[in-house]
């Protein structure tokens, strides 16, 4: 339970950090984002050895995947920190747009892991879960692309 209400408040407030960017907005809340999203990785491999003994072959496979996928989230959360630690008030647009990779690296990991759970939970075979998780990126990695070139953009 720890694990997923971490993951859906670092899913929203990453969404937000990104609306931000986009709008040339200051982030705000980056610290409640970061908190959420170091939390719901470091309660992952708990939750998942909980249950190692009931989880079939490819379940167990998936959350060894979902369990590297976010260390890297915390990786990319924090490559976010410091950009927003060297110009917390005005980023360049560089900056910026290296804010946006990696925060939105973030916010398609944790959509792409609710999507896998949500697959799994119902059942599918794992090429099936496996398609899923690459549809998920291919649907949102434009989005994040986009954000980025608004953010990169001139304000005005």
């Amino acid at each position: 339970m720890l694990h997923a209400t971490a993951a859906v408040v670092a899913l929203v407030l990453g969404v937000r950090l990104l609306a931000q960017a986009g709008r040339h907005h200051a982030p705000t809340g980056f610290p409640w984002y970061y908190a959420a999203l170091v939390l719901m990785a470091a309660a992952l491999p708990v939750a998942v050895l909980l249950d190692w003994a009931t989880l079939d072959g490819p379940t167990q496979v998936a959350f060894v995947a979902l369990c590297v996928l976010a260390g890297t989230m915390v990786w990319e959360a924090d490559r976010a920190r410091r950009f927003l630690r060297r110009a917390p008030a005005a980023m360049s647009a560089a900056r910026s747009g290296a804010f946006v990779e990696a925060v939105g690296f973030t916010v398609i990991a944790l959509l792409d892991g609710f999507a896998i759970i949500t697959a799994l939970n119902l059942g599918a075979p794992g090429w099936a879960v496996a398609v899923v998780g690459v549809l998920v990126v291919l649907v949102a990695r434009p989005a994040v692309a986009a954000t980025r070139a608004h953010a990169q953009s001139p304000a005005g």
